[in-house]
């Protein structure tokens, strides 16, 4: 082996003496420093990882692909025996720059290139994709093509969840139809198909991505192969071997960067990841109108729901007034009848008293004309029985005084209608006796005297 790591290096140096100086080739970006929780390791391969420059008539360079977790790192680690491929064993992705780890099988110094994979923890498909074409940029300028692409698949999984796949048509359009025959799609984790129908289970997903529409079928057709990844060292470098031999090219996106002078963001694999975000834009963007819909939706239905309750709150408070102004009113009514009623019966008792008051003063006067009738009639008849005596005694001048008193007493008795027959009658009988006192007969005995 280390004869031909010196013969390689010998024509190498030879080819760059003749060949002329090259275009220097730009150092991979490197990545701000982590905090000590989340720093990776760093992975430094045989021969200085991505910033290595592979020289010579025929140089052997085969990437790696694939998701975080389809064992990239563990296969690279197995086939070269390196032990600083760092291989992750838990969530957090291991792989976060291009590396490059080489080996020697059969007299051929083959490169494996390992590369981040997509859905990476820390992150973007687009940055990890960004990352891949400034490798194949750096690999391009200096003249370097790939021998193939080794890309895994996990054959434990169920199905191809929908980042996997729109990773994968990344994966297609990075390398083009034409790099397709360049191209081996690998199936690891077979071991993990627990159960008696586990390599049942895994022969149909195989049988799944390879056949007519499955998702490997396109790349099937045209030249790629579906191989089971193996766990031995040399069943592992003699299919790395098989990819060896096949004639080194260009994948699409080197080409439209170097041909087609494209800057990184420009390329048909950008695009598509750009398509999803997109796409994954217009889906978040419609889930976050249907949201802010159905928040306004539910927001009208509260406020229809709270008017509406203000709205029976407000016909239940006008209800309630409107039954204590009908209280208030009957209330006022009632006592406005109330103040009738007294008025009423107040007006009623002073009728009743003025009456009885009338009453017992027509009581009284009819009394107090009783008893002066009574008085009257009284005084008239000794007044009277005076006149008579007078007249028997035969004094003219006490007959004429009774007349007068009796006279007098007819005028008050004429104030009383009741009187009025009942004096004329008196009157004329008093007349009558005076008129006789008056006669001669009458006289002799008074002149005598």
């Amino acid at each position: 082996m280390d004869t031909i790591l010196s013969l390689c290096l010998g024509v190498a140096l030879v080819f760059y003496l003749f060949s002329g100086p090259k275009k220097p080739i730009p150092a991979a970006p490197v990545p701000p420093p982590k905090s000590s929780a989340n720093m990776k390791k760093p992975n430094t391969a045989v021969s200085n990882a991505s910033n290595m420059t592979l020289t010579g008539n025929n140089p052997c360079l085969i990437a790696v692909m694939g998701c975080t977790g389809a064992g990239k790192s563990s296969f690279i680690g197995l086939v070269t025996g390196a032990s600083n491929v760092q291989v992750g064993h838990n969530l957090m992705s291991e792989t976060s720059e291009v590396a490059c780890h080489s080996f020697s099988h059969r007299g051929r110094t083959i490169t494996l290139v390992d590369t981040p994979g997509f859905d990476d923890s820390d992150l973007s498909d687009r940055d990890i994709l960004m990352k891949l074409l400034a490798w194949l940029k750096q690999r391009y300028d200096a003249g370097q093509k790939l021998s193939g692409i080794l890309y895994l698949h996990r054959i434990d999984a169920p199905r191809m969840q929908g980042s996997a796949l729109r990773n994968f048509g990344t994966f297609k359009q990075l390398c083009g139809e034409g790099f397709y025959r360049n191209v081996m799609l690998g199936t690891t984790c077979w071991d993990l198909l627990v159960g008696s129908d586990g390599e049942r289970t895994g022969s149909q997903r195989e049988s799944q991505l390879r056949d007519r529409g499955g998702f490997w079928h396109p790349m099937v057709a045209k030249g790629s192969e579906v191989r089971r990844i193996p766990r031995e060292r040399d069943a592992a470098r003699n299919l790395v071997l098989e990819l060896a031999e096949r004639a080194p090219s260009f994948v699409q996106s080197q080409s439209e960067m170097g041909q087609m002078g494209m800057r990184m963001d420009q390329v048909s694999a950008v695009k598509t990841i750009d398509v999803d975000l997109e796409r994954l834009r217009a889906e978040n963007e419609r889930a976050r109108r249907e949201q802010q819909e159905a928040f306004e939706r539910a927001q009208r239905a509260r406020e229809q729901r709270a008017r509406a309750e203000m709205e029976r709150e407000r016909k239940r408070q006008e209800e309630v007034l409107r039954r204590e102004e009908e209280k208030r009113q009957k209330i006022l009514q009632e006592q406005r009848e109330l103040e009738a009623r007294r008025e009423r019966e107040m007006r009623e008792l002073e009728e009743q008293m003025r009456r009885a008051r009338i009453r017992e003063a027509e009581e009284r006067e009819r009394e107090r004309l009783e008893g002066q009738k009574r008085l009257d009639r009284a005084q008239f008849g000794l007044d009277y029985k005076a006149l008579c005596s007078a007249v028997g005694d035969g004094n003219f001048k006490t007959r004429v005084l009774s007349w007068l008193k009796v006279c007098g007493h007819c005028v008050r008795l004429m104030e009383n209608e009741s009187y009025v027959g009942e004096l004329f009658f008196l009157f004329f009988s008093s007349v009558t006796d005076f008129c006789l006192a008056l006669t001669p007969a009458a006289l002799a005995p008074a002149e005598g005297s």
